[in-house]
């Protein structure tokens, strides 16, 4: 059984994610404050809706409410004996085994492992039988790296932040034409999902799509010498603000 504690944003696209990879429904089971949320999930899928207390029993528990709850509710689990799996980017692994003295995994999972892509970032605080079982799991949905626990910051700022960053240029490049929102919104959206599929199945590195587009002398060409004028500093910023 596959246990969830809140179903936020991410708690619901990996719930969904693993639904629509293979995970039956009634192998799942979901304890929530806002069972509202649940409404739409439950009109396609038959999974458990469970109190705190019911959860417990399941083999691999996702711990998916905020940051600032989550020591608290994990206080609350004193009959769980499987392993735990924490979303929360603000809490250590020092932190969870200091309360629950089981196998804990902390995951990074990104947004886009609803659709069955992006990299989740995982880190064990022990290598036990189970550890491989989550390694699995997400392996269903999106690719896997295994990596030190205070490399994970650097990591998110690409595998769990730049789809907003991504969204947001792409908007940027939109409000600045001279078209309707709806059309210019439509051309954005539809422009970054062509190029993450050639990208994908055009098998090219980034450098090579650039080359493809910018032509020399070219109005895009003169575009990107402006990115890489200015670009960089801002870049660097948002990383200092994000740390």
């Amino acid at each position: 059984m596959i246990g969830f504690i809140g179903y936020g944003n991410m708690g619901g696209a990996l719930v969904r994610a693993f639904l629509s990879h293979g995970i039956p429904a009634d192998e799942i089971v979901i304890s929530t404050r806002s069972p509202e949320k649940l409404k739409s999930l439950l009109d396609e899928y038959s999974v458990s809706v469970g109190s705190m207390n019911e959860v417990q029993s399941a083999d691999i528990l996702f711990l998916c409410v905020r940051s600032s709850d989550a020591l608290d509710v994990l206080k609350q689990l004193t009959s769980f004996k499987g392993h735990l799996v924490s979303i929360n980017g603000g809490i250590s692994l020092n932190d969870l085994s200091s309360i629950y003295s089981g196998p804990v995994t902390k995951a990074m999972p990104p947004l886009t492992a609803e659709v069955g892509r992006g990299i989740v970032l995982l880190c064990h605080n022990q290598i036990c039988s189970t550890s491989k079982k989550i390694e699995e799991l997400f392996s269903k949905v999106c690719s896997v790296e295994i990596l030190p626990e205070d490399k994970f910051p650097d990591a998110e700022n690409i595998t769990g932040c730049a789809p907003a960053f991504f969204a947001r240029f792409a908007e940027m490049l939109a409000e600045s034409s001279n078209f309707s929102s709806e059309e210019s919104l439509k051309m954005a959206k539809e422009t970054l999902i062509a190029t993450a599929l050639l990208l994908d199945e055009g098998k090219l590195s980034l450098n090579d799509l650039i080359e493809k587009v910018a032509t020399k002398g070219g109005i895009t060409e003169k575009g990107l010498q402006v990115m890489d004028d200015e670009l960089p500093s801002t870049v660097k910023k948002m990383y200092e603000h994000m740390h």
